[in-house]
């Protein structure tokens, strides 16, 4: 396993996502690892959901010195469709575990169908595509190294799918 994991992934929320989605996800954009700026407050409200149980879930958006290139970390609401773009290119430390959980969480509140990004291990041939359709997410493992590559898709439905990845 990798000790990096870096996370990209684009997408447009629902016009009607919960306050309190957008709250937990501006306070996991305002963590930097790199500042010495304290921490800010927790949100009160978390949802019921195993991913906010998880050690270091609050660190998962944390990590701006990804791969080659350079991080992002946006949340913006976007006049012209009246939803927000979430967009974050992040690397996190043991955490392939962790970004899934954390995506399996926000599906419900995406509103892009289709290929939304990925997440790959330092040094690995093995890349992650993610999909949601229809509020479900798909992990397509891509298997860069075979000849011919190898696809195999997966539904992640609970930490149980996760743990299987």
């Amino acid at each position: 396993m990798a000790e990096y994991y870096e996370l990209m992934l684009a997408c447009y929320l629902k016009e009607d996502v919960p306050k309190h989605v957008v709250d937990v996800l501006r306070y996991l954009l305002s963590i930097d690892n790199s500042s010495f700026e304290p921490e800010p407050e927790t949100p009160d409200v978390l949802p019921d959901h195993f991913f906010f149980s998880m050690e270091g879930w609050n660190l998962v958006l944390a990590g701006r010195d990804p791969f080659p290139g350079e991080g992002i970390a946006k949340l913006a609401f976007a006049d012209s469709i009246n939803a927000y773009e979430f967009t974050v290119r992040v690397t996190v430390r043991k955490g392939l575990y962790l970004i899934t959980s954390f995506v399996h969480w926000l599906t419900p509140y995406i509103s892009t169908d289709g290929f939304i990004g990925y997440t790959t291990g330092e040094f690995s041939y093995l890349v992650w595509l993610i999909f949601t359709k229809d509020e479900k997410l798909f992990y397509n493992r891509l298997e860069a190294d075979k000849h011919p590559p190898q696809v195999t898709q997966i539904e992640i439905m609970d930490s149980d799918t996760i743990n299987y990845l």
